[in-house]
């Protein structure tokens, strides 16, 4: 099938191909057991729809670029499908003659960047996607020499604060390729809000400070003194008030450049750091990474003092994709229960997609509840009471060889 071409003369890719290439793929990735429903296929159609619309939109002299969000459900094929079009753009880069069409790829964490370019560069039967990340950095000749370049949210938010300050370098790095500009920006599951809200309690900072190895203090000095100053303002609030009554206080209105630059300096520089299991949870480098983060938002931006019941924080709040970036097409499943996206007016649209995607007749739900709360707070007291029983109450009605999810309070995890 002939690689088809835009008005501009843009390799795109032909809307019946992706469809029977999507219809085979998730046959093989279910062994046959999943079918192509009526509903499935006009889903991908959408999808398949949008980004074209995107890429001539993108690729255009049009002034206005807006985003599109696409509120397809969980299990619909908005991983697999955003694979399957990257590949096929990549082979239809090569059949034509016409100008080529980049495809940047985000996704939430490095692990999920890895696995993206395994599958699209196996769909495509050679290496066509890379990926770039604190784990394995590539120089921009070799993220430009690709025709799909994969990040995380991380990567992709930084670039777009760089962007809305002033400074483009970073977002440049990602949006140029050899082919020009990508025109084609996906970002896999939602950017939790267009409003990015940051907050951090005395712990979280506790985490950080106990996380960087005493040989690396004096190097990031500046960095440890700003947390340090943090967290005692933070327990000076806590001894000072008791839980109860609701307070928000200004703290600035304008941060400190100069001290934002040195907490990004420290979490680079903990990215790479191996933390031991015995005095660390497992997903503490992550956790490290979104508390520094916070704080680099904090400084760079405002910062309020929050009390909230027994819950005493630092917060702030950001723009996540600022004015002047090109459109992109954002996969979340939980579009249309998000307000935020009205809010932004017409910069966002959350695209219409096909009822009767999933069906969940088959499900059945248990409510528990309970007299004494199941709210953060209580489940953090009583999680190793709590969570021990129902995994035995489970064990005793799931059988052998089955799987339970868990989807609790972050503070409820057991640790080690």
């Amino acid at each position: 099938m002939q690689t088809s071409i835009d008005q501009h003369g843009h390799a795109l890719v032909p809307s019946q191909l992706f469809l029977s290439r999507m219809v085979q793929h998730w046959s093989k990735i279910s062994d046959g057991e999943m079918i192509a429903t009526p509903a499935l296929k006009e889903a991908w159609s959408v999808f398949e729809l949008r980004s074209r619309d995107l890429i001539i939109n993108n690729a255009s002299d049009a002034p206005f670029k807006p985003s599109v969000v696409l509120p397809l459900p969980t299990g619909s094929g908005k991983t697999e499908g955003t694979c399957v079009y990257a590949a096929l753009q990549a082979d239809a880069n090569t059949k034509s003659g016409s100008f080529p069409v980049g495809v940047l790829i985000v996704t939430r964490l490095i692990k999920d960047a890895e696995r993206l370019v395994s599958s699209i560069n196996s769909m495509a039967g050679r290496a066509v996607a890379v990926t770039s990340h604190t784990e394995n950095k590539l120089k921009a000749p070799d993220m430009a020499d690709a025709d799909i370049l994969v990040i995380t949210h991380a990567a992709f938010m930084r670039a777009c604060w760089s962007f809305g300050a002033g400074d483009g370098a970073r977002w440049d790095a990602f949006h140029s390729w050899r082919g020009g500009k990508r025109h084609l920006i996906v970002v896999d599951e939602a950017l939790l809000n267009s409003v990015s809200h940051h907050k951090v309690t005395s712990k979280d900072i506790e985490l950080v400070l106990r996380a960087i190895p005493h040989r690396d203090r004096a190097s990031f000095s500046g960095a440890v003194a700003t947390l340090t100053k943090m967290q005692d303002y933070l327990d000076r609030q806590e001894q000072k008030h008791a839980r109860g009554d609701e307070q928000t206080v200004p703290l600035w209105a304008e941060g400190s450049p100069r001290h934002a630059l040195e907490i990004e300096a420290l979490n680079e520089a903990l990215g790479s750091a191996q933390f031991d299991l015995d005095l660390f949870a497992e997903d503490a480098a992550h956790n490290v990474s979104t508390v520094l983060e916070a704080v680099q938002v904090m400084l760079e931006e405002f910062a309020y003092y929050r009390r909230s019941g027994a819950q005493h924080t630092l917060n702030s709040a950001r723009y996540i994709i600022p004015k002047g970036m090109p459109g992109v097409l954002v996969l979340d499943a939980t579009a249309r229960c998000n307000l935020t996206y009205e809010l932004l007016g017409g910069g966002v649209m959350v695209a219409d997609v096909p009822s009767g995607i999933r069906n969940y007749d088959n499900v059945t739900l248990h409510v528990a509840r309970t007299a004494s709360g199941m709210g953060k707070t209580k489940m953090e007291k009583a999680k190793k009471t709590r969570i021990p029983r129902l995994a035995a109450e489970l064990a005793k009605e799931v059988p052998n060889g089955r799987k339970v999810f868990l989807c609790v309070h972050k503070c409820a995890k057991i640790w080690r």
